[in-house]
């Protein structure tokens, strides 16, 4: 019965481990230890998420486009319509400091600077026109939904410089970032975005719905 007992003990070893750890790579260990992996199961989905993470984190270029409303102080209604925008910033969804809240490429975050600008329409003021440069700073939530396809939320703010109507001289802007993201095939994201600007005063409100594409380097 040792015998048997030692021979299949034997192959369980060198035959049933799904997980070569005598060749992993050392980065995976830090995450195996904080979230407790205790078996090849939990080690291999755990390296996926890192793996994921690590396709969704770094650098990116991103451009968008979208349609602006706008209320001032007057409750008068105006439209700028048609904005564009470019945006470069970094991203990760890989941790800094661990949190059992979550695993690797669920949870991430991103800063970004920012310029959005719209096209100018005529009016008895003068040539309205909207631009903004802002910094941003956006939490970013995705699930895994069907294969190299995830989709979340996004929630961030942004502080920067803005002109807006006739005015030559510009002003303070804050910026409230909401929309839905999605990213897919490893390196590229697209996301649907409101975001709520006001200036200093707090006596402006604008509404940009846009679109935008970004790519992951």
């Amino acid at each position: 019965m040792r015998i048997i007992s030692y021979i299949l003990f034997c192959i369980l070893f060198c035959f049933g481990q799904r997980i070569d750890y005598n060749n992993l790579d050392l980065k995976y260990y830090p995450y195996i230890v904080f979230y407790e992996a205790s078996d090849d199961a939990e080690v291999e989905a755990l390296i996926k998420a890192v793996d994921k993470g690590e396709e969704k984190t770094g650098l990116f270029l991103g451009f968008s486009s979208g349609w602006m409303d706008v209320v001032v102080d007057n409750n008068e209604d105006a439209k700028y319509g048609f904005t564009y925008g470019v945006k470069l910033g970094y991203q990760s969804f890989l941790p800094l400091f661990f949190d059992k809240l979550s695993k690797p490429s669920i949870l991430g975050g991103r800063i970004y600077a920012q310029y959005i600008r719209s096209l100018p329409s005529k009016t008895i003021f003068g040539r309205d026109k909207f631009s903004t440069i802002l910094l941003g700073g956006d939490l970013l939530l995705e699930f895994p939904m069907v294969r190299s396809f995830d989709l979340g939320v996004i929630l961030g703010l942004g502080l920067g410089s803005m002109t807006y109507d006739a005015k030559a001289d510009s002003e303070i802007s804050f910026l409230l970032n909401t929309g839905i993201g999605t990213s897919f095939l490893r390196h590229h994201k697209v996301d649907f975005e409101m975001k709520i600007l006001t200036n200093g005063s707090v006596n402006w409100f604008g509404a940009l719905f846009m679109v935008g594409y970004s790519y992951v380097f």
